[in-house]
């Protein structure tokens, strides 16, 4: 029988959002209302015999089925337009699982060939990597470690001012990487980490340009990030940041021990559970907000948005896919509640967004464009 205390955050987030509604909405072919809809699943019996079923199934076939369905209602004018889209998408969370946990993970339904995960040490040399990466003996290790050559205007790019070695993962790879501490760090795709190959007897700093989540050994010595904005400093803990070039926000979740924020007009402690941002013009930053979930989505190989703005939800997902996108201005600001997986293709959840929302979608390469559906 389920436990539903261990049921995830986001699951029951979810359903709440897709059934707390103020006037029940009634579908013109006779299905539940969504008093009856709750009441049903509200039976655990009848919850667990479903998960059996979608244990049991081919999960291929009944998304296919499940957008058939979705395609046949809309042709006869009996599907609810204005239906949130989580409601559609939250089936992808039973359907679709993640990757199993490697030390580089590729989105395999990226749009376009993924490029692989670009090393560039101390002393000026350029590798391809992937695999396990770690920092042992003074010497960076990796299973697949291979010398290329690039522009000399693209190492300058990567290289800092402290000679540190930096580690760039591309659109479409999450990559884990060991230091010598023990630290162990996953990166998001298209970010920037750079680092030493030992650390001082001071303090133990790395600077991150992108997101990355953070499993900090402790220790006496500080362990610091630093952000375009501010540092994050902490003794060993985990927590996730965002702090992406061009972004109007950065962001640090905590989720265990202790960290403070701080910024050229203000710092904080962070408490466990709760997150903070902070406005990158302004350096200010916002009070504390609690997490959704006790680890960060695309840890666990899904991407997760709750009232998004369209315009912000392709932020993220241009850098999961590898697109680039355009907006028109009447649609930057649907708010749009979906989650997705590693095995979401760009096409299904297109066409989902088409099917649930009064938009049109367009693919011109690797462009999609997005207009309002004034039918």
């Amino acid at each position: 029988m389920i436990d539903f205390k261990k049921i995830d955050n986001l699951v029951k987030y979810c359903i709440v959002k897709i059934f707390r509604i103020k006037d029940p909405v009634y579908i013109d072919d006779g299905i539940e209302s969504a008093e009856k809809i709750i009441e049903k699943y509200s039976e655990e019996n009848e919850v667990d015999s479903l998960l059996k079923k979608f244990n049991s199934i081919n999960s291929d076939n009944a998304f296919n089925h499940f957008l058939d369905v979705i395609r046949k209602r809309r042709a006869r004018r009996r599907f609810y337009y204005s239906i949130n889209i989580a409601a559609i998408l939250i089936v992808a969370l039973f359907l679709f699982s993640p990757e199993k946990s490697t030390t580089t993970i590729v989105n395999k339904k990226a749009l376009t060939k993924v490029d692989d995960v670009l090393l560039i040490t101390e002393n000026g040399e350029s590798y391809t990597t992937s695999g396990d990466i770690k920092v042992s003996n003074y010497e960076i290790k990796a299973s697949q470690k291979r010398p290329v050559e690039l522009e000399s205007s693209r190492i300058e790019l990567q290289k800092t001012p402290e000679q540190l070695n930096t580690l760039v993962t591309p659109r479409g790879i999450r990559q884990q990487l060991t230091l010598s501490d023990g630290t162990v760090i996953w990166i998001n795709s298209q970010s920037r980490l750079s680092f030493p190959t030992e650390f001082n007897d001071s303090a133990r700093v790395v600077s991150l340009t992108g997101e990355a989540y953070f499993d900090v050994t402790e220790s006496r010595k500080p362990f610091i990030v630093k952000l375009q904005t501010g540092e994050v400093t902490v003794y060993g803990t985990s927590f996730n940041v965002n702090s992406y070039d061009n972004s109007p926000i950065s962001a640090v979740w905590l989720y265990t021990g202790s960290v403070k924020v701080s910024t050229t007009e203000e710092e904080t402690m962070l408490k466990p559970g709760y997150n903070v941002r902070i406005d990158n013009a302004t350096s200010l930053m916002s009070s504390q907000i609690a997490n959704r979930n006790e680890s960060p989505d695309w840890i666990r190989g899904m991407i997760e948005f709750y009232e998004e703005p369209l315009s912000g939800a392709f932020d993220v997902l241009q850098r999961w896919y590898g697109i680039t996108y355009e907006l028109s201005d009447d649609v930057k600001d649907l708010e749009v509640t979906m989650i997705i997986s590693d095995k979401t293709s760009i096409e299904d959840l297109l066409e989902l967004l088409e099917l649930t929302q009064k938009v049109d979608v367009k693919r011109k390469n690797d462009t999609v464009i997005i207009t309002k559906n004034l039918n």
